[in-house]
């Protein structure tokens, strides 16, 4: 927003190059491999106020698509008892001991975070912004706008703040940046904007670590003390549309004007057509509001989200589905900065709607005519008071929010270092998250500190600041309902269907639109007028419509008792243990929580079923049947995923697959309904098929584009009824014999196979030969298969290659010998070193000095029991390009591996074994590693203590000869499997065969888990 206009993306330019060298470390990639070598990584992003860098200490671990955690490591959960705040300029310092709050340790490799703060630090202090660097990174922003420009959602969003704001606004301009508005760029426009922003006084810093509070501030205080404060004012509310500051940041005004008003003229009333890339229809009612940072304490605006963008019985949406003119509905404050807020309510259409319409006006019409009936409901009862002094749905909101800053429990362990300052040039907080809370993600804890620093929140609540409703406000919660009304109201109505509608088009991304005519607004605006004419009419034909106010919540715990109070010992990560007495063909593996002390439990059923192998559009069908079924029971999810609890239904060509999480007293109330609509005989119903929830499973595979209802119909009947084998996990606050309870309701809900049967896991085997014939070919002799296709979007000019490299296949446990399983342990272990190495070259090689795109991505890539690694670009250059320039690259890994010197090998296995160490921060991450040894049936609870020891003890990996001789061995034999995308320029290529190598058809459900695209 600070940009000045001949340098628009400025801001978001500079970010890119702070990344690329200092006065103290010059090396382009210095910051990122010191991070790399530290099992670590970094990232940056920029908005319209603020521009976030951060750094973690994660694992880049590819066991079964796990995920990775952020910042290093968890030892223990502990109690943060003080947080400190810092003068960086005088070292006063003041201790906050009354902030009882939950964390996890961190523990850091010795010296890591101390030499990553460093370097982290000279961004702000010596950037070097070489020329070279300068020019090369035009390119990589131009390659990240270029991605963006066929993106509806950076279509529309630049869109909307040209049709909404004053030109003369700092909101009114492009953020991202071009080689246009970039190329020219001196390096002297970005010292200065560096020297003119980078000020210390509008610096918020927020670090994690295991060291001492003073350890930790000294640190701070060395490194970041000598960052200039240059005494930079940041505006705020009004002041944006100040014309003196606007000045100031060189924007040219007319001479006469003092103030700018934020909106235009014309955006109040406004209704524009918008021609989308996808296959996207919409409908967008915009209000706009005061900014909403100041109301942090009764938050008016969460009030309304949850009114109008609720999904339970009554809800608007409910009503639209019910007419067959949504899919989906969102509700909130969807901008809400520089002075000004907007409340967005945006609606997704079906293309069953327009098909059964007789204009396509019409169906915006209904659903502008519900609109302004269920504003009506919500005026007239949505702030009324109960005897206690607010609304019954407030204080659900209230109690559902103070569940997740719970006091700590009575036994708390010791504190945990941090470091915390505000109000001074520079400032640096501990994480602050209640003890119900599923605690933040320290790379996510973070950005939200350092981020809320900067709103009005008390330092003691930095993190619940943005969460709590500190008290109920009926004026402002009234006075925010009023602006929701025709006189406030800009319109968006996003659909092809428009098309005859729209001749303009917006310059930075050529977005189609057009803008409505008076007769057209005087049709919508009229209906709206006359609700408002007359309220209590409205209601009454709301309320026929089976419209009103959410109800009374069944799902919100009543009981938040921690049942296992004694705390397991430091070390002590017990395995789950099969559940005895579940009967025959039920394996349902349980732990009791003894670690993170929340009423939350975890389960997850799976329901074997030979029906579902069948046959590929079996198996679809059974997908699509899940999904059918989920949508029915839509209203009463939403009630529970308000209360904190959430499901899936999955079905696949091993059955069907139930999770359940949350808060445990209510758990089982869910799990119990899910299961109950599982054998429900009625038929799907039909209005929850038209919305078409299976639709992604078309998007690849054109079996199910013609799926009826009389295909998915029965469909999970008939897998129960022959039979399941049960398998699964129940993990948290929940006793033995209450996880047996749960057991004992599935087995009796569901028929379960007789005595000998074992569960049929997904192996059918797929042939590739099938798959597009034209799009299959030999490369170069090797043992390739590549699938090229063209780009679905003409006008995307960028092509895509992702390329899947096979080094071996992970062996079934039940066939396993003693040397096989030590072979599949060497598989992984060399894997996971070779990914923690080449995933920040291949990024280093293909993005920072090719240039190739702005998406280049490497990564380990487990799927099933197939071991392999993933290489990914988007990019504008040829696919035969892209794919030759990853060919050089895996050409050169061994003398890649080579050049590292041992220590720099070293550093990097070093980074592998303390990710391996890591133990989990939350009970989900447990149970998640839990659920990958159970989903893959290898149950090896105990896989990672194996793998370290290997990976520190066997001379196949600790000696980087015997590596590199094994990556020339696998990277040159290896089976490859690649996807072409092309962009809009680039025609397919001609020398395509129909040959497909035998042994790559041995890949198991290739097609069917499309697990390579």
């Amino acid at each position: 927003m600070f940009d000045p206009p001949q340098y628009q993306g400025i801001a978001h330019f500079l970010e890119h190059m702070l990344f690329l060298g200092t006065t103290k470390y010059p090396e382009e990639d210095s910051y990122n491999k010191y991070l790399a070598q530290n099992g670590g990584r970094s990232n940056a992003f920029t908005s319209d106020t603020n521009t976030v860098y951060f750094f973690t200490f994660e694992p880049d671990i590819g066991f079964q698509q796990a995920g990775s955690l952020c910042l290093r490591f968890n030892r223990k959960l502990k109690l943060l008892e003080k947080i400190r705040l810092v003068d960086l300029k005088t070292s006063e310092s003041l201790l906050l001991a009354e902030i009882p709050v939950y964390f996890t340790v961190l523990l850091v490799n010795s010296g890591a975070l101390d030499g990553a703060l460093d370097r982290f630090s000279y961004f702000f202090k010596e950037p070097l912004f070489t020329q070279s660097a300068t020019d090369r990174e035009v390119q990589a922003v131009n390659s990240e706008n270029s991605k963006n420009l066929q993106a509806d959602v950076w279509r529309m969003m630049q869109l909307e703040r040209e049709l909404v704001f004053n030109k003369e606004h700092p909101s009114y301009h492009f953020g991202t940046g071009n080689k246009d508005t970039l190329a020219k760029i001196p390096r002297d426009a970005l010292l200065n904007f560096h020297n003119k922003w980078y000020s210390a006084n509008i610096m918020k810093l927020a670090v994690i670590g295991t060291e001492s509070l003073d350890e930790l501030q000294d640190s701070v205080m060395e490194k970041f003390s000598e960052v200039v404060n240059k005494d930079v004012h940041i505006p705020v509310d009004s002041e944006f549309g100040d014309a003196s500051f606007l000045k100031n940041i060189d924007r040219p005004l007319p001479n006469d004007v003092n103030h700018i008003i934020h909106v235009s003229d014309s955006a109040r009333g406004l209704v524009s057509f918008v021609v989308p890339i996808r296959e996207i229809r919409q409908v967008d009612f915009a209000f706009f509001m005061p900014t909403q940072s100041p109301l942090w304490e009764t938050k008016p605006s969460r009030y309304l989200s949850h009114i109008f963008g609720h999904e339970g019985e009554g809800s608007l949406l409910s009503y639209l589905k019910s007419q067959g003119l949504a899919t989906g509905l969102s509700a909130g404050a969807v901008y809400d900065t520089a002075g000004l807020s907007v409340f967005k309510i945006s609606i997704s259409i079906p293309n069953s709607a327009f098909e059964l319409a007789a204009k396509p006006m019409d169906v915006i019409q209904r659903i502008s005519e519900a609109v302004a009936q269920y504003t009506a409901v919500c005026r007239s009862l949505a702030a009324e008071e109960g005897p206690n002094g607010y609304p019954p749905l407030w204080k659900e909101m209230r109690m559902v929010e103070e569940m997740q800053f719970r006091p700590p429990p009575p036994n708390p362990t010791e504190a945990v270092a941090a470091v915390g300052a505000l109000k001074f040039p520079l400032a640096c907080v501990a994480h602050r998250c209640g003890q119900f809370q599923s605690m933040l993600e320290p790379m996510s804890a973070v950005q939200q500190g350092s981020i809320s620093m900067h709103q009005p929140y008390p330092i003691k609540m930095v993190f619940s600041g943005g969460v709590l409703d500190e008290h109920w406000d009926r004026k402002q919660v009234q006075e925010h309902l009023d602006m929701i009304n025709s006189e406030n109201m800009f319109l968006r109505i996003v659909g092809k269907e428009f098309e005859g509608f729209c001749d303009q088009h917006e310059k930075w991304y050529g977005t189609t639109y057009g803008l409505a005519s008076n007769d057209v607004k005087r049709s919508i605006f009229e209906n709206w007028k006359a609700t408002e004419g007359d309220i209590s009419k409205a209601v009454e034909k709301a309320t026929q419509d089976g419209m009103a106010l959410p109800r009374r919540n069944p799902f919100i715990a009543e009981r938040l008792d921690v049942k296992l109070k004694e705390e397991y010992p430091k070390d002590y990560w017990p395995a789950p243990k099969v559940l005895s007495d579940c009967g025959s063909n039920v394996r349902v593996f349980f732990k009791q929580d003894g670690r993170f002390h929340i009423p939350k439990t975890n389960v997850m059923l799976n329901l074997f079923a030979p029906y579902a192998l069948d046959s590929q559009r079996r198996a679809l069908q059974v997908a699509a049947a899940a999904m059918c079924r989920s949508e029915e029971l839509n209203e009463m999810a939403y009630d529970a995923e308000c209360a904190g609890l959430v499901y899936r239904l999955v079905g696949d060509s091993e059955g069907l697959r139930i999770s359940v999480s949350g808060y445990d007293d209510k758990l089982e109330l869910l799990l119990n309904k899910v299961c109950h609509k599982l054998r429900d005989d009625k038929p799907i119903d039909e209005a929850a098929f038209e919305r078409r929830p299976y639709h992604r499973l078309t998007t690849s595979l054109d079996i199910a584009s013609d799926f009826t209802t009389d295909d998915v119909n029965g469909v999970i009947r008939e897998v129960l009824s022959e039979g399941v084998v049960i398998e699964g996990l129940i993990e948290g606050n929940t006793r033995a014999d209450e996880a047996k309870g749960i057991v004992k309701e599935a087995t009796d809900m569901f028929t379960v196979a007789g005595d000998g049967k074992e569960p049929i896991t997904r192996r059918a085997v797929a042939d590739l030969s099938k798959v597009d014939g034209e799009s299959a070919m030999l490369v170069d002799g090797h043992k390739d298969f590549v699938i090229t296709r063209p780009g679905a979007n003409k006008d995307e000019k960028n092509g895509a290659v992702v390329m899947t490299l096979h080094l071996g296949w992970q062996k079934s446990p039940g066939a396993k010998t003693e040397q096989e399983d030590a072979d599949d342990i060497l598989l992984s272990c060399r894997a996971n070193v070779l990914s923690q190495i080449l995933s920040q070259k291949f990024f280093d090689s293909l993005r920072t000095k090719q240039q190739l795109g702005y998406i280049v991505h490497s990564s380990l890539r487990i799927v099933e029991r197939e071991v392999g690694m993933l290489f990914l670009v988007q990019s504008e250059v040829s696919v035969l390009d892209v794919q030759k320039r990853i060919e050089e690259f895996i050409d050169d890994i061994p003398n890649m591996l080579s050049s590292l010197t041992d220590e720099e090998y070293r550093d990097y296995i070093k980074a592998v074994v303390e990710n391996l160490k890591e133990t989990p921060k939350k009970q989900a991450d447990e149970f998640n590693r839990h659920v990958v040894e159970i989903s893959a049936r290898r149950f090896d609870f105990e896989r990672r203590p194996r793998l370290i020891k290997l990976i520190e003890t066997n001379p196949e990996i600790t000696q980087k000869d015997k590596m590199v001789d094994y990556a020339r061995s696998a990277f040159a034999n290896g089976e490859r499997v690649w996807a072409r995308v092309t962009g809009s320029a680039e025609s397919l290529p001609d020398e395509l065969s129909d040959e497909v190598i035998d042994s790559l058809r041995e890949k198991h459900s290739w097609v069917e888990s499309n697990t390579h695209f």
